[in-house]
């Protein structure tokens, strides 16, 4: 009898089949990794995916009509049409290389309960199908939802769990969304990451972590909020229960910090196990999605000016919830900037000189965290909305403004694999796109590389994500950047550095207002000082381009109702950082 690991537990073959797990899949375990052809241990590929994505499994997207599954939303990432809850036809504009399926797992044993009408007749489940519809789907995420997650005690509903098996539903829901997941894996095609979200709520600030798991060995159950209360006790289970002896790894990655409330990040009271546990599983995080971007935050609320005031979604519940506190504005508002990314980076600067370890040091990615199943769906001139404006039309989502079609994940890995692909981002050579697919590489000598004369001249340059060795006397960076489907305008680069205290500037490397379709930058750090840390990241630009907003309200006549609607973007791209320790 042939047997999978599985939360350093053996099954046999039959058992696992009685697990909803399929054995057949092109991901299955019984067929070991092979490298793809044309893969090459010198070369790496850039490969395109969306990490965060939701279906009907989660709650919040069932209570405004969201049916699909997540085969259905792997099928989308392939290139494969979808219809959304207004009826309206949803075709990617090119296929994804790789995805990851997100669902909230606090959810999960309530929408298998009630999710099929034949599952479950309590009066409970009777009223979610009631109003799970896009019109009325509100009344269901207030009245169920906040329940399940952010009251004083979550905990799952009684009104169902009393009289149903909630405990075997939630295991039930999660090895259907284990074997999707392995059945839409193809490698060197298309990779279905294994993943689920820890919805961690603590008065409603949002400390959201996505687990993506590397293999098909996974957990047999789920890791929620419910049970596991905090991201150590998250990260806890995982060291536990995916045990990499078994073939299992994981990450969790932290997503939508911005709306955080300035928690998460936490190491100022953290101790040594808790920093090693972080260091472990959170290796990269989310610096753009469709609720904003995480990057950095202006010092003061009306500072238009600065170089963090793109995309900034402050919601009016989190600006109602700091003014309860009783702070003074500008306390809450430096609060609200501990969970941005830039912050959180500079506080592991900070850490470092104090303690001579940086649990901080995160790679960025972006995604879409769509409800709708329409994984990568990220172009500005035919965004529908999300599930919560889709049933009330153009006004509905422009009462929603901050809000945006979301992200993307480029990746540099050998191959199309899951194990490729996990790797890339465990070494974090990623990095973010507010949704173009602009190709970014960076790298870092401490000489002179002349790489722009040939780009292809093979080195032992420090990638994006990396750390250069310490001790080097000079730092020299080669940026090259492509552009999609329009002209990059600008490139800078971010640095931060620390002795007492820690600094950051952004300097511009390359300018063209008229914008071009490639860059190839080199550059010579004049500031560094081999006695510091520090870090560095590249942005890079495109030319301004109307914002869905835009395109939307002169669509609808609504301009003049919506003046705030009426403008552009620049859309972007983020380097992961790289970084430097004294020796």
């Amino acid at each position: 009898m042939q047997q999978l690991t599985v939360k350093g537990r053996f099954l046999s073959a039959l058992g696992v089949i009685g697990l909803g797990l399929s054995l057949s899949s092109s991901g299955s375990a019984l067929n070991a990794p092979k490298a793809c052809e044309h893969s090459s241990e010198m070369s790496k590929r850039l490969l395109w995916g969306d990490l965060h994505v939701h279906t009907g499994n989660s709650l919040d997207a069932y209570a405004f009509g969201v049916r699909h599954t997540p085969a259905d939303a792997f099928a989308f990432g392939k290139g494969q049409s979808l219809l959304d809850t207004t009826g309206e036809l949803l075709k990617i504009d090119r296929p994804l290389d790789f995805m990851a399926v997100t669902d909230h797992a606090e959810s999960f044993s309530i929408t298998y309960l009630c999710g099929d009408p034949g599952s479950s007749n309590t009066d409970y489940c009777l009223g979610l199908r009631d109003k799970a519809h896009p019109k009325t789907g509100l009344s269901v995420f207030r009245n169920y939802l906040i329940p399940l997650l952010v009251v004083p005690e979550p905990k799952l509903p009684p009104a169902l769990c009393d009289t149903e098996d909630c405990t075997s539903a939630n295991s039930w829901q999660w090895q259907r969304a284990v074997r999707q997941a392995n059945d839409a894996n193809e490698p060197c095609e298309f990779t279905a990451f294994i993943g689920q979200e820890w919805s961690g709520t603590p008065g409603g600030a949002h400390t959201h972590r996505n687990v993506i798991y590397r293999t098909e060995s996974v957990p047999n159950e789920t890791f929620d909020y419910l049970r596991y209360p905090s991201p150590k006790a998250l990260w806890s289970a995982l060291d536990e229960q995916c045990v990499e002896a078994d073939g299992c790894r994981a990450l969790a990655i932290p997503h939508n910090s911005n709306l955080a409330e300035g928690l998460g990040f936490d190491i100022e009271t953290e101790g040594p196990e808790a920093q090693a546990l972080r260091s472990r599983y959170e290796r990269v995080a989310e610096v753009f999605q469709s609720k904003g971007q995480s990057e950095c935050l202006e010092p003061e609320w009306t500072d238009e000016s600065s170089d963090c005031s793109f995309e900034v979604s402050i919601p009016a519940s989190i600006q109602k919830r700091l003014d309860l506190r009783g702070q003074e504005a500008a306390d809450a508002w430096s609060q609200l900037r501990r969970a941005y990314l830039r912050d959180v980076l500079n506080r592991g600067l900070g850490a470092y000189q104090v303690t001579g370890r940086n649990p901080l040091q995160l790679g960025f990615v972006g995604s879409t965290d769509t409800h709708s199943a329409n994984a990568g769906d990220v172009t500005e001139d035919d965004w529908s909305g999300d599930v919560w404006s889709q049933g009330e039309g153009a006004k509905g989502r422009f009462r929603r403004l901050s809000f945006n079609p979301g992200g993307l994940v480029g990746v540099w890995a050998k191959e199309n694999t899951r194990e490729s692909i996990f790797d890339a981002l465990h070494e974090r050579e990623v990095f973010a796109t507010s949704g173009p697919r602009i190709s970014l590489r960076v790298f870092a000598d401490d000489k002179s590389s002349a790489r722009c004369e040939s780009p292809e001249v093979q080195t032992t340059a420090t990638v994006m994500g990396g750390t250069l060795a310490g001790g080097v006397k000079s730092v020299h960076f080669t940026v090259i950047a492509q552009s999609d489907q329009r002209p990059l305008q600008s490139i800078e680069l971010v640095k931060s550095e620390a002795d007492e205290q820690v600094r950051t500037k952004v300097l511009t490397l390359a300018e063209d207002d008229n914008g071009r379709d490639y860059w190839c930058v080199e550059w010579q750090d004049p500031d560094f000082e081999p006695s510091q840390s520090a870090y560095w990241y590249v942005r890079v630009q495109e030319i301004p381009s109307p914002r869905w907003s835009k395109i939307d309200c002169q669509q609808n006549g609504l301009c003049q109702d919506y003046p705030e609607a009426n403008t552009d973007i620049q859309e972007r791209a983020w380097s992961s950082p790289i970084w430097y320790y004294p020796e």
